[in-house]
């Protein structure tokens, strides 16, 4: 069977810096180099890292509010949660390697399950409309809100839009038990030790 593993780390190493430059100039031509994927918000995230088999599959960023991304960078008079029970799941990617085996999932149920442990009561994040990545309303999450013209820093693509969403931990608790329950049986089942 194939190990998924994940570790949450209190620094962003290069090789995942590396990983992030390669998924997001993919998708949006966001960074301008691996050295430029280092964003002001990793020093005070947690990090989450998945292998399989040893091998970096996927990885998503939790950065505690109110210093997060989204609120330094949203547009004037919109409102957001922000407050110190929120934390903003951002940066999420699957290498390509790795796509097509529902690890986006088992990756957002794992990190909204470990921002419960920590403490947290709601989770913000966004997804991309230019990117396609559709971020599963069927494990918690609901919308918020759409940002359009949003003006991403480094970014030479001009303006993009993301739909905004939220995860109430407490809300969703026993449903994301069950959801993540239900994953960790499905990778079972097709060859996978989590």
């Amino acid at each position: 069977m194939k190990k998924i593993e994940y570790k949450v780390l209190p620094k962003i190493t290069e090789e995942l810096l590396q990983c992030r430059f390669d998924c997001f100039n993919e998708s949006l031509g966001y960074y301008k180099s691996a050295g430029s994927a280092l964003e002001v918000y990793d020093d005070f995230s947690f990090h989450i890292q998945f292998t399989i088999d040893n091998k970096i599959a996927g990885y998503t960023r939790l950065t505690p509010c109110p210093y997060n991304y989204m609120e330094l960078n949203k547009p004037d008079g919109l409102s957001l949660p922000n407050d110190s029970f929120t934390l903003e799941m951002g940066r999420t990617i699957v290498m390509p390697e790795f796509r097509g085996m529902r690890l986006l999932n088992l990756i957002l149920l794992v990190g909204l399950e470990i921002c419960e442990n920590l403490g947290y009561k709601l989770v913000i994040g966004n997804e991309s409309y230019e990117a396609h990545l559709k971020m599963p309303k069927s494990i918690g999450f609901k919308f918020m809100n759409i940002i359009e013209d949003f003006k991403m820093p480094g970014s030479e693509k001009g303006y993009h839009t993301f739909y905004l969403i939220s995860c109430d931990l407490i809300r969703t608790n026993k449903f994301r038990e069950l959801k993540l329950n239900e994953f960790k049986k499905y990778f079972n089942d097709n060859g996978f030790l989590i």
